[in-house]
């Protein structure tokens, strides 16, 4: 390897590296003995046997099931059947003023209006109730509209908070067919009685949203509920989905900015290779000028693909490990710390990122072990987020979004996604003598 990196150092007219005396990068169980190893993404688990379902009986929800062939029926059946057939523990509930348990209630039932009858949506009581059984897998069927006397959204967002540390969650968005009034929850707009509203799914963009939220005890037990209940019918395919349990982003490409002026300093080594569990490595040449070590700045490109995109690069959370290879082993101690990051503006496909390494001595290589992390408040919506969300929900024009939905997803990725494990990064850098 180290052979054909000279060649390209000369064909590039960099100043040459004598690499014969540079050994190779340590193998990777030496990095593994040596070096930090951080904590993989949480284990799947056990899968939980119970399950507990909770059909959202407010009267806003009626107008779902003025057409019997409307997503919303269709997805209520499929879930409520598979259900039944799965090997759960299963209970069902009707949520609205007062929570009720279903006795396996006929289909018939759940696609009539007259189920639909209850006054309010106590999410947030909801949800402190579903936090008393974190062994339990739970199923939300709702338009997720919070409205409960003396509660707004800020109690939602609360208890959603308290769930962050225990639950995996994963919402799921579609849009159905919707014949009916709702009771808008913005009052202070002009129009304060019940809103009318006919919403056609066959109209894209259009239809009224409603969701599947799951909050399960571990990422076993949430893809057992999706393989069981939604099993790829046409009914149980969102329009859009946020899954919580996922790392908010991952990182693609790394490779030289080379139209940053530092990287006249630099030579890529070998190309970023993907290891297990969100793992990755990249491999460069200090090829500077410099007799001692010191330090540099590495100028990089980033590519990410991201369900919830970074604000900013720079606030990107590292923390990491480094030691030196020197002669076929490592050499003094191991230090502590992650290279600095500086980076300008928005996070974009392909943004430059700095990175201010310790370059290692003579026929060496300096190797960090680097956990990537969101960093806090550093992570923005889904885009579709946005789109799907309204803070006027008093006219049939907006009916196709969701009362303030962004501060639901917000408290999921505060609470959740943030503290998320995006990558453990090895990097390694090379120095000729």
């Amino acid at each position: 390897m180290c052979w054909f990196a000279c060649l390209a150092l000369a064909a590039a007219g960099v100043g040459m590296v004598a690499c014969d005396s540079l050994p190779d990068p340590p193998p990777d169980t030496a990095i593994a003995s040596r070096l930090k190893a951080f904590d993989p993404p949480a284990a799947a688990g056990t899968p939980a046997g119970d399950l507990d379902i909770y059909l959202d009986g407010s009267q806003s929800m009626q107008g779902f099931t003025a057409d019997k062939d409307s997503n919303f029926c269709a997805l209520i059946k499929e879930i409520m059947l598979n259900a039944e057939t799965a090997r759960f523990r299963l209970t069902s509930y009707s949520f609205s003023t007062t929570t009720r348990t279903l006795d396996h209630p006929p289909l018939a039932q759940l696609e009539s209006a007259g189920f639909y009858t209850g006054s309010d949506t106590p999410l947030a009581k909801l949800l402190e109730t579903i936090g008393q059984q974190p062994q339990h897998t739970a199923v939300i069927v709702s338009d997720l509209v919070q409205s409960e006397p003396g509660r707004d959204n800020q109690a939602l967002v609360s208890a959603l908070a308290a769930l962050g540390g225990s639950r995996v969650m994963d919402l799921l968005a579609y849009r159905s067919s919707f014949s009916g009034s709702y009771d808008p929850e913005n009052k202070y707009a002009a129009h304060a009685g019940l809103v009318r509203l006919n919403q056609s799914q066959k109209i894209p963009g259009q239809g009224r949203p409603f969701y599947l939220l799951i909050l399960a005890p571990n990422a076993a037990s949430l893809a057992r509920v999706k393989k069981d209940l939604l099993r790829d019918e046409p009914a149980s395919s969102p329009s859009e989905e946020f899954d919580a349990a996922q790392p908010p982003f991952r990182i693609v490409g790394v490779s030289l900015n080379h139209r940053a002026a530092a990287s006249s300093s630099w030579q890529e080594y070998a190309p970023l290779v993907s290891e297990p569990a969100n793992g990755f490595r990249t491999t460069f040449l200090w090829t500077g000028n410099d007799a001692s070590p010191g330090m540099s700045a590495l100028p990089l490109s980033i590519q990410m693909e991201a369900i919830a995109p970074v604000r900013r690069l720079e606030s990107l959370d590292l923390e990491g490990t480094s030691g030196q290879w020197t002669a076929g082993a490592f050499s003094g101690g191991v230090a502590t710390g992650a290279p600095a990051l500086d980076a300008g503006g928005q996070a974009s496909q392909g943004h430059p990122l700095n990175l201010t390494v310790n370059l290692p001595a003579k026929d060496s290589w300096r190797v960090y072990r680097i956990e990537v992390n969101p960093g806090e408040a550093n992570l923005d919506l889904p885009p579709w987020v946005r789109n799907w969300t309204t803070d006027d929900d008093s006219t049939p024009a907006l009916g196709n979004r969701t009362y303030q939905l962004d501060w639901l997803v917000r408290a999921m990725v505060n609470a959740v996604s943030e503290h998320r494990n995006c990558g453990d990064w090895t990097l390694e850098i090379g120095r000729g003598a």
